[in-house]
């Protein structure tokens, strides 16, 4: 499935992907961005525990030596629990080629909890879900 989100010019980096476009998204649609009951951004999936609710981040974990892969965005529910990875790319990028990263994460997740969690895919104009 696919929503088509209003355009303009062709951001770039995906950095201003998130700013600009994804994070407006996520607050329009109620998700307060720098709110970590809600949303936590940049997230090491090898490394938080998601049992414990101990979520990692990558200014956390970047520099010590164990496996780190970051979600972009991992949406939480009402209990703290993941409920939603989100993978973002450049505005100039197919939202479909974070696909593979984003089933990575969520397969890290699963191991830890025994639950599925959605995936969308985006690039600030496409969501895919």
């Amino acid at each position: 499935m696919v929503y088509k989100m209003e355009g303009g010019p062709d951001i770039g980096l995906e950095l201003q992907t998130w700013l600009h476009k994804i994070d407006v998204a996520l607050e329009e649609s109620g998700w307060k961005v720098k709110n970590r009951a809600m949303v936590v951004e940049e997230l090491d999936t090898k490394q938080s525990n998601f049992k414990r609710k101990k979520y990692l981040v990558y200014k956390g974990t970047f520099e010590n030596e164990g496996e780190s892969k970051y979600a972009d965005y991992l949406l939480l529910d009402n209990n703290g629990d993941p409920l939603a990875v989100i993978e973002a790319k450049r505005t100039s990028k197919d939202p479909i080629a974070g696909q593979k990263q984003a089933e990575e994460y969520v397969s890290d997740i699963k191991k830890q909890t025994g639950k599925d969690v959605f995936i969308f895919l985006s690039n600030g104009y496409e969501i895919w879900f």
